[in-house]
């Protein structure tokens, strides 16, 4: 009986310890727990923390590195296409000036030999009608000049008549004693020297009007030829200004199609190599990442198997299957929040490096603006230049 009571009261005892010490083992794995999750969330937020700073630091550090490389290129790339563009738009010029000597001298000619043959044509048409109007002239003046010489002739005989009447009458009264055929001779001799006096007076009046007609003939024919030439010359230089400005326009035509087309090149192949450049970019930097998050996953995980083991060494059958869950949780959690991270940093990493690369590529673009401009520039001076020398 009395064993029975002390074997009741002992399994009482016996009861009440296990209550007492599952109740402190629950209240110790309780605390355990509740320290281990405090504990693990400090280590995630430091480990979290050193990651996205090491990730940080190791992304800029990588993106200065690979966007100075890049700039190096693309700068040199720059330089190669700019110094490729002024030796293309120098052969380009120095092609259009030997074109445009070439068709200037040419149109020059041609118009050259227009002008001549206009001229020569009226010229000759102008002789011509010159030698028409001359002779219509010639034959009025000669008719004038007859008709003169005749009424000077009929005055002149007129008067010889009738000097000779009044020489012969006194003639007769001084020398009645000279015979019919003496009177007869000199009558003969002043007749012929009459003749020969009016063919001279006839010729030296003939030569007179001749020479002043002839005179004012190549003075009026001087200043009409002067009058074609510089009608001829302005009409010359009206055409010639004509075709050198058509001839400008169509050069400036080519040369803005030409750049045109090279800067649609050059932009394409900017483009294309900015993608090639941005695709190995990415990849490069994505592979560092997960090279890096794999090392620090490694790390992470090395910690955790350290912690684990110390926690199991202090409560290993209490604590094996909470540590399981909380590593299942853990593992999901820093899954989750590892991608979220990843995609806080590779997001802003991204808008910061295409927003440099925007930047950059505008600058390209306002530099290439500019060097096109200069280009322009240079070749207009160059045409203005060729146009002042012609």
């Amino acid at each position: 009986m009395l064993r029975e009571e002390l074997l009741v009261d002992l399994e009482k005892k016996k009861n009440l310890l296990k209550e007492k010490s599952d109740a402190e083992i629950y209240a110790k794995t309780k605390a355990l727990e509740k320290k281990n999750l405090k504990y693990l969330e400090e280590k995630e937020k430091q480990i979290t923390a050193e990651i996205k700073k090491e990730n940080i630091e190791y992304l800029k550090e990588r993106e200065n590195t690979i966007k100075a490389e890049a700039i190096a290129d693309l700068e040199r790339e720059k330089e190669g296409l700019k110094e490729e563009m002024r030796r293309e738009l120098e052969t380009k010029e120095q092609l259009k000036k030997t074109e445009l000597w070439a068709e200037l001298e040419k149109e020059k000619n041609l118009l050259k030999e227009k002008s001549d043959a206009e001229i020569y044509a009226k010229t000759k048409a102008l002789e011509k009608k010159n030698l028409k109007y001359l002779e219509e002239k010639k034959e009025e003046i000669s008719a004038e000049i007859e008709k003169r010489n005749i009424e000077y002739l009929r005055e002149r005989e007129n008067l010889i008549k009738s000097e000779a009447m009044v020489g012969l009458e006194k003639e007769k009264e001084f020398m009645k004693k000279n015979t019919e055929l003496e009177l007869q001779n000199k009558i003969e001799e002043v007749q012929i020297s009459n003749e020969e006096h009016l063919k001279r007076r006839e010729k030296e009046l003939k030569a007179e009007i001749s020479g002043e007609l002839e005179k004012k003939f190549y003075q009026k024919l001087q200043e009409e030829e002067k009058q074609i030439r510089k009608e001829l010359e302005e009409e010359f230089n009206k055409n010639l200004s004509k075709t050198e400005f058509e001839m400008k326009q169509n050069m400036e035509k080519e040369v803005e199609a030409k750049r045109l087309r090279i800067e649609e090149a050059l932009k394409k192949e900017h483009n294309k190599k900015l993608q090639d450049q941005e695709q190995k970019i990415r990849e490069k930097l994505q592979n560092e990442f997960e090279a890096k998050q794999q090392i620090m996953k490694s790390e992470f995980v090395a910690d955790l198997e350290r912690e684990k083991n110390l926690l199991k060494e202090k409560s290993e059958a209490e604590f094996n299957a909470k540590t399981q869950s909380i590593e299942r949780r853990n593992a999901e959690y820093l899954k989750n929040r590892e991608k979220e991270l990843k995609a806080e940093i590779t997001g802003e990493l991204e808008q910061e490096f295409y927003q440099k690369l925007e930047n950059k590529e505008e600058q390209m673009k306002r530099e290439i603006e500019e060097e096109k401009h200069k280009l322009k520039s240079e070749v207009e001076e160059s045409i203005k230049h060729i146009l002042e020398e012609k």
